[in-house]
Formats: structure tokens, C-alpha cells, sequence
């Protein structure tokens, strides 16, 4: 049996890896189930996997936003310490897709590396813009979009719909900088999560991690909650900034994200979504980096480097392994398993 700790590599095409190491994945002693893979925009596929067969249903997506890579990284970890673990394989039936965006990772696969560099990363990085965003497209209210859900958000729908309703979802993010861990949790859970917090504060410290605080008053449907947690953005929060700043034909393409979608299949799931950073910086690091990546189109490429280079001088962020994100994201996925079964 393939080890559930060996390293997952980051080489392009990332989709060759997904598949690869779905493929590893043994059958004889957990359930394995692949449904048919989707496709993506650009006719990528998109793999899901159901694994074990205990009581408790737990999604996870990944990769929505393709500049981060740790959630894919850590979603396949997950499924090979799924399958090697009759802990996790018998208490929970796991529905996981590593990887929702593949279009994206295609086009940022120039800068990942084992450890990220940043300034390949400042130079090559893409990200799909907003309205158009995999996170906020699946099929469901509330939405005033004209457009249609792209086909990746209708492929992880179906699926995610087949095998639902769900006592917990994740959604795998990350960040580029910032002060440390940042852990998002869905409004309806925001106060009965005080003792997973408590653990994922633990997990994050013993990892190395400080512990990101950001008040955003609402905005786009962040409330915090406190140092290092803050509850998960909405469709109605992303079309409400929008709108407010003037941008109605971006508002109005905005759909619900996964973590809406999800409690739309019914029961009551705790939603959430990890942000961890590629780089950690101090707060007047992260503040100098916001606006820095807010005043981007106003430089030329040899100008946006230079204030750059300006940049790592000042503040000299930390790079964060990915080898260090997938173990944190995989034990903070089984602490909240283990809270769940505590309260169900």
C-alpha cells in the first residue's frame, strides 16, 4: 500500500497528477468509488472520488482558485490517509474533489514549486476574475446572473447533489500573504465552534503558524469572529460590493459559492474554507502587500518588479512549504471530523 504521508508531486499537467494518484488509491479495504470524470471550460477532466462508508457525509472541493495550490495538494494526502485509516474511512463516507479548476492550474503551473518563490510567483500568477470565479458559479439561488454555471460548477454539483445532504464541508483555499492562518467558518456554526477553534488554534501554532486578523465589517459577507477565524463569504455579500462600487455587470454574474450550495442539499453542514498563506508577513507586511497588489495595473512589468524587489526588502515574507500545508489542512480536516462526531 502506497504510504499516506509519501509526497505528492506539484509537476505539470497537475490534472495527470490527480488522476495518478486516484489510481494509487487501493479498493480492497475501503470503499472506492470514481464516477465518471467531468470536464472542464477547456475540456480538462475533473475527478471526484467517494470514499469509506461510515455515517457521517463530509464534501471537500479544491482548487477553485488555482493559485493556490495546497488544497489540491492536501485533498489528495487526505484521500490516501482515508483509505489507510479505518478511523476515518468507517466513521465518515467522503466525497472529494481534488481539483475543480484545472483550466487554472494549467495556467499557473510556471511558479509552483516544492517551496513557493515569490518572485516567480508575483510575475506569473493568474487568477480567474471576479464574476467568473469557480467558487461562486454553482446552481443555486440567490443569483440575478443571466449566465449559465460554468461546466465545472455543474459537474461538482451533480455529484456533490447525488451524495448529499452533508454534515461537514470544506472548500480548500489559500492566500498569498498574510500573518499567519486564517480559518473560515459558515454564519450559522459561528458560535457553536468555539472548541474546534480552540484546536485548530493548537494545530496552527504547533505548525508554525501565526494567526492572520482582519476586520472586514461585512464586506462581501466576511464578519470576524475572532484572531484567526472569520465566517465564510456569500453570493449576496459578493453582489451587495459590487454593486455598491459601482460594478453591476460583475455583480450580476455572481452565483452561490460551494459552501451555499452545500447547505442548500438540506441538514444543517458546517461549512468551511482553510486559508492558509504562501507567504507570511507581519501585518504592516500585509497591509504594504494589499495595496502594492491593488496599484499593480499602474506599473509596467519592470516597474511592478522593482516595487517588488522593494517590497521583500521592507517586509521579508516567509515562504511556506506545501509539504507544510497539506499535513496542516489534513489534521485540521480530521480535528473537525472528530468535533462532529462530538456534537452529532
Amino acid at each position: 500500500m502506497i504510504s499516506p504521508h509519501h509526497v505528492i508531486s506539484l509537476r505539470p499537467p497537475v490534472e495527470s497528477v490527480v488522476e495518478e494518484e486516484l489510481n494509487l488509491l487501493p479498493n480492497r479495504q475501503c470503499r472506492v468509488d470514481r464516477p465518471p470524470p467531468g470536464r472542464s471550460r477547456n475540456g480538462i477532466p475533473i475527478h471526484a472520488v467517494i470514499l469509506g462508508d461510515g455515517p457521517l457525509r463530509i464534501s471537500i472541493t479544491a482548487g477553485a482558485h488555482a493559485d493556490e495550490p495546497g488544497g489540491p495538494l492536501a485533498a489528495l494526502q487526505l484521500c490516501h490517509r482515508i483509505v489507510a485509516n479505518p478511523e476515518l474511512h468507517k466513521a465518515a463516507t467522503w466525497v472529494i474533489l481534488p481539483h475543480v479548476n484545472p483550466d487554472g492550474a494549467r495556467a499557473n503551473e510556471e511558479w509552483f514549486r516544492p517551496t513557493p518563490d515569490i518572485r516567480l510567483y508575483a510575475g506569473k500568477v493568474q487568477r480567474d476574475k471576479p464574476g467568473d470565479d469557480v467558487e461562486f458559479n454553482y446552481p443555486e439561488p440567490p443569483t440575478i446572473s443571466p449566465n449559465p454555471p460554468r461546466p465545472e460548477n455543474l459537474y461538482v454539483a451533480g455529484v456533490l447533489r447525488k451524495h448529499g445532504p452533508y454534515d461537514l464541508h470544506f472548500s480548500l483555499h489559500g492566500m498569498a500573504l498574510a500573518e499567519g492562518a486564517w480559518w473560515l467558518i459558515c454564519r450559522e456554526w459561528m458560535d457553536r465552534t468555539q472548541p474546534l477553534r480552540e484546536r485548530l488554534k493548537a494545530l496552527f501554532a504547533e505548525k508554525g503558524f501565526g494567526l492572520h486578523d482582519t476586520e472586514r465589517r461585512g464586506e462581501k459577507g466576511f464578519h470576524r469572529i475572532e484572531k484567526g477565524f472569520c465566517t465564510t463569504p456569500t453570493a449576496t455579500g459578493m453582489i451587495e460590493y459590487f454593486t455598491g462600487i459601482g460594478d453591476d455587470s460583475t455583480a450580476k454574474q455572481f452565483l452561490s459559492s460551494s459552501m451555499e450550495y452545500v447547505r442548500s442539499l438540506g441538514g444543517d453542514p458546517l461549512a468551511m474554507v482553510s486559508e492558509l498563506p504562501l507567504f507570511q508577513v507581519s501585518p504592516e507586511g500585509y497591509a504594504a502587500y494589499r495595496k502594492l497588489n491593488g496599484e499593480r495595473a499602474n506599473y509596467t512589468e519592470e516597474q511592478f518588479r522593482m516595487m517588488v524587489e522593494k517590497f521583500l526588502s521592507e517586509h521579508k515574507p516567509r515562504p511556506t512549504p506545501f509539504r507544510l500545508h497539506v499535513d496542516t489542512l489534513c489534521e485540521a480536516i480530521e480535528a473537525s471530523l472528530v468535533y462532529i462526531r462530538e456534537t452529532s
